[in-house]
């Protein structure tokens, strides 16, 4: 359902809405088995020796944070567009309710 203004113009297209959604909780979940990979390559270095191992866990552990910060913004971005949705499918069933009652 698209959410329209007093003009008519469409302010929120729900439809849109919930397929930006499940885009964005698919990129997360590819973002998590690429963070969990680099886990296990990052805990397989340990049994490495020297300077390579030092710099594949530095690495590793730069990337995982800059995965997790990146995971954390898309969360907050689902849940940013989910309670725009909500916000305005109450207003309009607010809406539909007034002229329904005043009628």
């Amino acid at each position: 359902m698209a959410f329209k203004d007093a003009n008519g113009r469409i302010t929120i297209d729900e439809a849109a809405a919930q397929k930006d959604i499940a885009n964005i909780r698919a990129a997360i979940q590819d973002l998590q088995a690429a963070r969990d990979s680099l886990n296990e390559i990052m805990y397989q270095s340990q049994s490495f020796a020297g300077s390579t191992a030092l710099g594949i866990e530095g690495s590793s552990r730069q990337l995982i944070n800059e995965y997790d910060r990146l995971i954390g913004q898309l969360q907050s971005t689902v849940a940013t567009i989910s309670s725009t949705v909500e916000k305005y499918r109450k207003i309009d069933d607010e809406l539909k309710n007034y002229i329904y009652n005043r009628g």
